[in-house]
């Protein structure tokens, strides 16, 4: 099941805008701090986590869709 969940992110972080991808890949593949990405977009380290806090209840709202389509648990 956890490799059902893996393949269901990536599906879920592949429907997201390309801004969206690089904020997430930034900060969870590269582990650039969110005071980093938030000088280089034009906004605070608050507004960055608040974007990644967005990010992360759609993206498991999507995975969790996506399994419960796949009849997986």
């Amino acid at each position: 099941i956890i490799e059902d969940r893996r393949e269901a992110l990536w599906a879920c972080i592949e429907k997201l805008t390309p801004k969206q991808k690089e904020v997430v890949r930034r900060y969870y593949r590269a582990n650039v701090a969110a005071v980093d990405i938030a000088k280089q977009n034009g906004v605070t380290r608050q507004a960055i986590f608040k974007i990644l806090r967005q990010l992360r209840k759609s993206l498991a709202r999507c995975v969790e869709r996506s399994l419960m389509s796949q009849g997986v648990g």
